[in-house]
Parts: structure tokens; C-alpha cells; sequence
């Protein structure tokens, strides 16, 4: 999955999608090599949504739950609309390959979008 560059001031910023498909609640992979700044835009999904990952180093690997050091599951929460988040999880983001796992089975297809800055 290729990184889309966006044009402008010459830094390197630009977006990977994955894609949570009707009938699952776990996206496709997204391939975020290379990019340490990682923000989220979610889309209009259920009211009271809650979004959890799960990382890997290999794209066909294991998948394990992301946490943070005090073992807590690391969830982002969205309303009815569609909002962004400036940080997927604290500072950096050292991890490959990322799915997006929803609270709740979508009847259409979902797409997120993470937006990547080098």
C-alpha cells in the first residue's frame, strides 16, 4: 500500500486508508513505513464508536492489541460525525502495519484515513 503524497510546502506529509469492510470490524492493513507522525480522521461512523489497533511487524504477522505502558488498551472514542485526532498515540508511532478495529459492525464500507508526516 503506497503512501499518497500531498503537494504544497515541500515536507513530506501525506495519507494511507484502510478500510473496514461491511459485515467485519477489523480494517485492512494499513503500511505506515516510514512516517513516526501519525494523526487519524474518522469518518461518520455509529454514535459512541470506539476505535481500538492492533499493530504488527510483519504484514501477514500476528496482529497484537496496542496498549500503553500501564497495559491499557489504547481507544479513540468519535460521536455521529466525522472528527480527526492529532496523535494516535502519544508521542511518535513506531509501529509498521496498523488495522483499525471498530466497536461495531458497519453495514457499508468504512474507510480511515491516517495522515503521515515524515
Amino acid at each position: 500500500m503506497a503512501v499518497t503524497k500531498l503537494s504544497g510546502d515541500g515536507k513530506q506529509h501525506g495519507y494511507v486508508q484502510c478500510t473496514v469492510v461491511s459485515g467485519t470490524t477489523k480494517s485492512t492493513v494499513a503500511d505506515l513505513e516510514g512516517y513516526s507522525d501519525v494523526g487519524l480522521m474518522m469518518p461518520v461512523t455509529s454514535s459512541g464508536t470506539t476505535l481500538t489497533f492492533e499493530v504488527s511487524n510483519l504484514y501477514s504477522g500476528d496482529y497484537y492489541p496496542l496498549v500503553s505502558t500501564a497495559n491499557a488498551t489504547a481507544t479513540v472514542s468519535g460521536g455521529a460525525g466525522e472528527v480527526a485526532f492529532t496523535s494516535l498515540y502519544g508521542a511518535g508511532f513506531p509501529y509498521r502495519y496498523v488495522k483499525v478495529v471498530t466497536s461495531y459492525t458497519p453495514t457499508a464500507a468504512t474507510v480511515f484515513t491516517f495522515v503521515v508526516k515524515a
